[in-house]
C-alpha cells in the first residue's frame, strides 16, 4: 500500500512538474530561468534534470500530449473509480455483498456515480436510463427488441448459384 501512495505521489508530481514547465513565459532568457527555477532541490543533477525538461518540451512529448488531450476530451462515460479499475471494484463489491446479482451493470453503474448517487454527467444518466428500462423489460420481451434491430442492421444475403468452371 504504501508504494502504490508513493507511485502515485511520484506520477503526480512528474505531471505538475510538467504541466509548470509547459506554462513558462516564451522568451528564451526568461523561460531558462523560469524553468531552472522549477528544478527540485533534491535533483543534484543538472544532466538529469535538464535531460527531463528538453523531453517535456520535445516535439514528439507535445504531440503524445496533445493526442491524448484530444481523446480524454472526447469522453463522454466518465467513471468516478480513478484507479481502481473494475475488476477491483467488482472484488470490493462482492466482499461487502456476497449474493449481489447483476455484477456487470452493478460495477458499471457503481463506477459511474459520485459518492452521493448522481451521476457524473449527462451522458452517464442517460446510459443509466436505457439500463433501467432495460431491466424493466422481460427477457422475451429483450430478445423480440434484439431481434427486430438485427433483422433492420443485417441485410439478408444473396445466395447465386455456383457457377461452373470448366478447365
Amino acid at each position: 500500500m504504501a508504494f502504490q501512495c508513493m507511485g502515485t505521489y511520484w506520477r503526480t508530481f512528474k505531471s505538475r512538474l510538467r504541466r509548470d514547465i509547459k506554462r513558462q513565459v516564451p522568451s528564451a532568457m526568461n523561460r531558462k530561468r523560469a524553468i531552472a527555477l522549477l528544478r527540485p532541490k533534491n535533483i543534484t543533477s543538472e544532466e538529469a534534470w535538464e535531460k527531463f525538461v528538453e523531453d517535456t518540451l520535445s516535439t514528439d512529448f507535445q504531440e503524445k500530449s496533445s493526442k491524448f488531450s484530444k481523446m480524454r476530451s472526447s469522453q463522454k462515460l466518465l467513471h468516478t473509480m480513478g484507479r481502481k479499475g473494475y475488476s477491483r471494484m467488482a472484488h470490493d463489491l462482492k466482499r461487502k455483498n456476497p449474493n449481489i446479482t447483476g455484477l456487470r451493470t452493478t460495477v458499471w453503474t457503481h463506477g459511474h456515480l459520485r459518492k452521493d448517487g448522481n451521476p457524473i454527467n449527462e451522458a452517464v444518466a442517460e446510459t443509466l436510463e436505457l439500463e433501467k428500462e432495460r431491466d424493466a423489460m422481460g427477457a422475451s420481451e429483450m430478445k423480440i427488441q434484439v431481434k427486430m434491430m438485427l433483422d433492420k442492421t443485417i441485410e439478408p444475403l444473396e445466395v447465386s448459384a455456383p457457377t461452373q468452371i470448366s478447365w
